[in-house]
């Protein structure tokens, strides 16, 4: 699998032009745990532009991850800027966010799915990616992300299957994404150095 930011050109006006599209590129993550949904809302404290998109699994609430006294004791405002992270306007409505529309808008997509889910959401990105002709929109998953092959009845840690997937997490302290007084660092790998320096970044920049 091919996963890197830029193409093969060594033009330097090109990657010029390249560094500054990932300086303003928007990151993504797909399927919205409480660990994305809780750094979507420090990002909202953060700062009133915020560079993060979500997209829920079809059907899943936005929100889902918290509590609804979570919710009760969140501000309005915040909550308002995490809501608009999550969905888009298609004409006068608003509509939740797909992966399509990640792979459209952001420059890094986190694919944040549990085990279930996330090696097929590889693979369904990956096409997507090439249908849409984007195929330098670089993909990662969580840390410890893992699946299961069922023939062989063994587990397995996806980025290791799959090296060139980039892999990150974010260190913080228990609850520390909804204190205003805090922010998140990431820790993002990727086989390539630069374009591991350029992930963690655009993942640095959020909060």
């Amino acid at each position: 699998m091919k996963n890197g930011f830029f193409e093969s050109s060594l033009d330097p006006s090109r990657i010029r032009d390249r560094l500054l599209e990932l300086e303003n590129g928007k990151v993504g993550f797909y399927s919205v745990g409480l660990y994305p949904i809780s750094l979507a809302y420090n990002c909202a404290m953060q700062t009133a532009d915020p560079q993060l998109l979500l997209a829920p699994r079809p059907g899943r609430a936005l929100l889902g991850a918290f509590s609804k006294d979570d919710i009760a004791g969140m501000d309005p405002d915040h909550l308002a800027t995490v809501e608009a992270m999550g969905s888009h306007l298609d004409g006068s409505e608003r509509v939740p966010n797909t992966l399509e529309d990640l792979i459209r808008r952001c420059e890094l997509v986190v694919l944040s799915s549990n085990s279930n889910h996330v090696e097929d959401d590889l693979q369904e990105a990956i096409a997507m990616r090439e249908a849409l002709q984007r195929e330098h929109v670089v993909l990662a998953c969580l840390a410890g992300s893992f699946t299961n092959d069922p023939i062989a009845n063994e587990a397995y840690v996806l980025c290791d299957k799959t090296p060139n997937l980039a892999f990150f997490s974010g260190f913080h302290r228990h609850g520390a994404l909804r204190n205003p007084l805090d922010s998140f660092t990431a820790n993002f790998c990727h086989p390539d150095a630069l374009t591991a320096l350029l992930g963690a970044r655009m993942l640095d920049r959020l909060s």
